[in-house]
């Protein structure tokens, strides 16, 4: 097994909360100070890869946090490396829509460095992006410029007015709707799910972190949706 330590010098976790710190948008900070994320995401991302998390002690001068994996041997990492060869990226050299370029794209998250991420990565595929920090901007963006926009990415958590809500009024305003893609933060919820009601609201699903060509892909499989309107 490979074990990682993490330490911090903060003020330490409180006994009340440490059964709660892993829990998704779970956060003991202030309003816009955090989404409770970060720790939920990490545990996730450990669980996912046969890991575990855990805090190890946390005092008032700092927590520690120990990671623990097992450790590959070299017949797994032979198999990993023949998996990558026989996976051609033919997606995105087949697929016309992936290499499109000049969309108007409105991306709302209330997390600045997110949003920063968003815009560099998608105006270096050539698209034209506008930047919104929460649902209300979104909304009124979305209301004014709907006709010009062509996808929309919207975070879930958000204050004033989250994903969902969002979602919600963008689907009924109008029978022009664009095609709505979803950034989650990789927690348990199913928001691809078609029987759902928030799965009945979008076209795809984001999660983070994500790679240039998961973003890319996921644009290409929802833009059908809107040639398809703006032909019918």
């Amino acid at each position: 097994k490979i074990s990682v330590w993490v330490q911090d010098s903060g003020l330490g976790i409180s006994e009340k909360i440490r059964d709660k710190i892993f829990d998704p948008f779970f956060t003991s900070k202030g309003v816009n100070e955090g989404t409770g994320i970060g720790l939920a995401l990490s545990h996730q991302i450990m669980l996912e890869h046969h890991g575990s998390l855990s805090v190890e002690r946390s005092t008032e001068k700092g927590t520690s946090f120990i990671l623990v994996l097992d450790a590959a041997n070299s017949s797994q990492v032979q198999e990993m490396n023949t998996v990558v060869k026989k996976s051609p990226d033919n997606f995105l050299k087949n697929n016309d829509l992936i290499n499109i370029r000049g969309l108007n794209i409105l991306v709302v998250d209330d997390e600045e460095g997110i949003r920063e991420v968003l815009k560099q990565t998608l105006e270096e595929f050539g698209h034209h992006v506008k930047l919104t920090c929460n649902g209300v901007e979104a909304w009124e963006e979305y209301q004014k410029n709907y006709k010009n926009i062509d996808i929309l990415i919207t975070d879930m958590q958000m204050p004033l007015m989250g994903g969902p809500e969002l979602l919600q009024k963008v689907n009924s305003f109008n029978d022009s709707r664009v095609p709505c893609l979803v950034i989650t933060g990789g927690i348990n919820v199913n928001y691809q799910d078609k029987n759902s009601e928030i799965g009945k609201l979008i076209d795809g699903c984001i999660s983070k972190p994500f790679e240039e060509d998961d973003l890319k892909r996921k644009i290409a499989e929802v833009l059908p949706n809107k040639i398809h309107k703006k032909v019918s």
